[in-house]
């Protein structure tokens, strides 16, 4: 299956499989701290969400210790609706309770978000809009960790910070590819046209 597709009026638009190159395993296991090996799994599910989910290993005392990153792409306005993160953001403004943790700069629009506090575990994380608004990308960490047991280091925002640019770098290099071989192919065809008559002069004469 192709990572681009010929879009509205000829734009060329990115396929949500480009993501299987951009989210690997090993691109997942170099933001933990210590590294260490990770059990990963990509997914796809009947809503047209592709998954990627990650456990990072440790020696765990019961089955409900873990630590996951689960990282969930989908087209546009799944995670994230436009007007809706609007509405919350001026609101947030408004009652003066915002920082700009809460709203990082990453893609067109992004948001912090809390699931679940408790004793031991946390469920958090950051949803944002592709740049080029094709795609919601929603990143959540959650973990349960054993007393004396030591949390890796994964820098939540830097992450999907760099996953937007290498996206962005990905897409835009596609997409000036594409567009210079357009250009080139029109050249070729208004030659031919500019050529087409002279030729037939010389025969004619």
């Amino acid at each position: 299956m192709s990572i681009f597709w010929l879009g509205y009026a000829g734009a060329i638009e990115p396929n949500i499989t480009l993501f299987d190159i951009l989210i690997t395993k090993d691109v997942v296991a170099g933001e933990f701290a210590p590294e260490k090996p990770i059990d990963f799994a990509v997914l796809e599910s009947n809503a047209g969400i592709r998954r990627f989910s990650a456990e990072y290993r440790f020696n765990r005392q019961s089955a409900a210790e873990h630590f996951t990153l689960n990282i969930s792409v989908a087209p546009v306005g799944r995670f994230l609706d436009p007007s809706a993160y609007k509405q919350r953001r001026d609101s947030d403004a408004q009652g003066d309770t915002a920082s700009p943790a809460d709203y990082p700069s990453i893609g067109k629009r992004a948001q912090r978000e809390f699931f679940g506090v408790g004793p031991g575990g946390a469920a958090y994380g950051v949803t944002f809009t592709t740049t080029d608004g094709q795609f919601d990308i929603r990143i959540i960490v959650s973990n349960l960790m054993p007393d004396g047991t030591e949390e890796p280091q994964f820098d939540l925002e830097g992450f999907a910070r760099r996953l937007s640019e290498r996206y962005d770098a990905k897409v835009n290099s596609k997409r000036s590819a594409l567009n210079g071989m357009g250009e080139h192919i029109s050249m070729v065809a208004n030659s031919r046209l500019i050529h087409a008559p002279a030729a037939a002069d010389r025969e004619s004469g």
